[in-house]
Parts: structure tokens; C-alpha cells; sequence
């Protein structure tokens, strides 16, 4: 149905696909017959694998895009994987601790961080101009994409945008929250992504709230809570690098420091008084 509107890019949620897309033929030729009959980039999460040896491999959580009558397919791993959730953290240095939560049937996940920031490539929307399906040459649009909790990171976003990306879209797989509040709040996290970069953001999640927000953290469309729907909508490109995207969390660590002053000075001045 949403294809019907003709959008210039179909977003899917973390993990739609629950099956290593790019490795199993039979689901990936669906996904492009897909992406060809409509003439319209997809991007969808699902997880990934690598072969680090000939026996020993890597899995991910990945997003992966796909464009029309192009046999590449773009992919990012995940870098902020969930503790707990997605990795167990210090396992390197604490071995026994996975071994000992997986006695507990706690579900903890085996994922590997990913270790490079990757910015997606697409045609301009209506755009006149060839692009080859490799990003070589012609004309194209660069964007960003982050997996759920990566959200949470101002300074992964904001190395993405210094990258050259113009807008941002965030998939997610929002079901570890059942129906509690952090559905919201995690949603509402987006807006402040948007504000700091003066950035067009587009964020999809399985279980709502899916949303557009404009670069003035505005939310112009959004879905229900565990409700099945579609959103089409417009997403602003990024025209201006922000003094936050420029300089990151400088002001803030002045604050800091001001304070440290401030506390250090006080002290001094106490002591000299008794």
C-alpha cells in the first residue's frame, strides 16, 4: 500500500527479515523481484554473517539496502551492540560469565560489533542523472542509518553526519519493551538526534511508534503502540552543519571544567578562612 505512494525509499524495521538475507538466495532474490517490480530503494534490517577462518565465523546485526536492478547490496553492522541483549560485555576478559548466563537461559545474544561507519548510497529522488548501483559516479544521495539503541549515542550520529550524510534513519526492534513507557522514551530520543544536527529523521520500529521528524525536532507523522501500519511522509535534507555536529560535546566539557574551577577555588578559599 505505502508503495502506491511512490516514495523514493521504503524503510523496514531491525530485523524484518529473520534470516541472514544476504546468504540465503531463496529470501534475497524475493527482496530484489521486490525492489525491481517497484523501482524503489528498500532498507531493512536482518542479521549477518562473516567468515573470520575457514571454520570460525562472525554474526551481526546489520541493515542492508537494496536498490533497483543493482546486484550490490550496501550493509552496516551494527557498532553499539545492547549488553546483555545483544553481546555479553568483558567476555574477553571474564570468560566464564556467558557461559554461566547461558545456564541461565537468559537468551543473551552472540553478536559482534561492527567496526566501520558506513554511509548509504541512493539516487537523488527524481533525479535526472545516472547512478550506477556502485555510488562510482553520477549523482547521489547520502545517508545514515543506526540500529535501535545506537540511537542513544549523540557522538555515533554526529560522526555520521560530518561524513557527509544528509539525512538520518533509525530502525528498531522496540518488542524487549512489551508495552511499558520506554516505547516512548525511546522514541523521543530520535528528536534530540534531529535537533543537534538540524537533521531530517525518519525512524521505523516494529512495534511503533514509527515516525518523521523535521530538523526543529518536530514529529510530523507517527504510528501507534502495537499497531499494524504504514507512514509516508517527508524527510528534510541536512543543508547546514550545526555548532554541535562542528565541535561535538565541547561546550559541555568547558561546563565541566568551569565547574572544577569553581569547586576547586572554593575549597581554597574555605581553608584559608579557618
Amino acid at each position: 500500500k505505502a508503495a502506491n505512494y511512490k516514495p523514493d525509499l521504503i524503510v523496514w524495521p531491525e530485523t524484518a527479515t529473520a534470516c541472514f538475507l544476504r546468504c540465503e538466495p531463496e529470501y534475497s532474490i524475493r527482496i530484489r523481484h521486490l525492489v525491481d517490480s517497484l523501482k524503489t530503494p528498500l532498507l531493512t534490517g536482518s542479521p549477518d554473517y562473516e567468515f573470520v577462518t575457514r571454520t570460525e565465523y562472525e554474526t551481526y546485526n546489520a541493515i542492508f539496502l537494496f536498490l533497483p536492478f543493482c546486484s550490490q547490496i550496501q550493509r552496516y553492522f551494527k557498532i553499539h551492540l545492547v549488553p546483555f541483549g545483544e553481546r555479553v560485555p568483558f567476555e574477553d576478559v571474564i570468560p566464564f560469565l556467558n557461559k554461566f548466563l547461558e545456564s541461565l537461559n537468559m537468551g543473551v545474544g552472540d553478536f559482534s560489533p561492527g567496526k566501520k561507519l558506513v554511509l548509504f548510497h541512493m539516487p537523488y529522488p527524481k533525479s535526472k542523472v545516472e547512478t550506477d548501483c556502485t555510488g562510482s559516479s553520477g549523482d547521489r544521495l547520502l545517508f545514515a542509518g543506526v540500529v535501535c539503541f545506537e540511537s542513544i549515542f549523540p557522538g555515533l550520529v554526529r560522526k555520521f553526519i560530518n561524513r557527509g550524510a544528509r539525512f538520518l534513519v533509525i530502525v528498531t526492534n522496540d518488542a524487549w519493551f512489551g508495552t511499558t513507557s520506554e516505547l516512548a522514551h525511546h522514541a523521543q530520543i530520535a528528536v534530540f538526534r534531529a535537533i543537534e544536527n538540524r537533521i531530517g529523521v525518519a525512524r521505523c520500529a516494529n512495534t511503533g511508534i514509527s515516525m518523521f521528524i523535521d530538523p526543529y525536532g518536530r514529529v510530523s507523522k507517527k504510528t501507534q503502540i502495537n499497531t499494524e501500519a504504514y507512514i509516508v511522509g517527508d524527510v528534510p535534507l541536512r543543508t547546514e552543519k550545526t555548532f554541535y555536529t562542528q565541535h561535538g560535546d565541547v561546550f559541555t566539557y568547558a561546563i565541566l571544567l568551569v565547574t572544577i574551577v569553581g569547586v576547586i577555588k572554593a575549597y581554597a578559599q574555605r581553608n584559608q578562612k579557618t
